[in-house]
């Protein structure tokens, strides 16, 4: 399993184990410090290192339905996220949406889907960070469906 499916699956166990026994969906909204590097390099093949400050606003939704089953979504999105590159001193403004969704009951379905936009000031380079993942397991344990895009998109 790629790293990029650690941390959405690790969050799934957390969240499972925070769900209540009864039947009704449960709505978490959180808002967390973000302290973090990003590097890329640009379609000039110059390196760039960002560090980016900021919020990220997350909601999350978990329902147990009559049949066993268990439905969580969760939506993020950027608040007063900036940053700066430590190589050129441009200035970044952060936006995008972050959306994941699982479904299960014996098997799981899971989905996650990335639009993370760093907005570059003046000749800085912008870029979007898109990433999608989906995986399907049936109720035997076997994988059946298996999507892992990432792509980086330099303006």
């Amino acid at each position: 399993m790629r790293k990029a499916l650690l941390i959405p699956a690790l969050l799934a166990v957390v969240a499972l184990a925070m769900m209540p026994l009864a039947h009704a969906e449960v709505i978490q909204n959180e808002k967390y410090p973000l302290d973090m590097m990003f590097g890329f390099v640009d379609n000039d093949g110059n390196p760039h290192m960002l560090h980016l400050t900021g919020y990220l606003h997350v909601l999350y939704a978990y329902t147990l339905d009559n049949a066993g089953g268990f439905h969580m979504k969760m939506h993020s999105q950027p608040q007063g996220v900036s940053g700066e590159d430590l190589f050129t001193g441009a200035k970044y403004q952060g936006t995008g949406v972050t959306q994941w969704e699982q479904n299960g009951k014996v098997g799981t379905e899971y989905t996650y889907i990335n639009n993370f936009r760093m907005i570059g000031q003046g000749k800085a380079p912008s870029f979007l960070l898109h990433q999608t993942i989906h995986f399907t397991i049936n109720a035997n344990g076997e994988l059946t469906a298996n999507v892992d895009n990432y792509r980086l998109v330099i303006k």
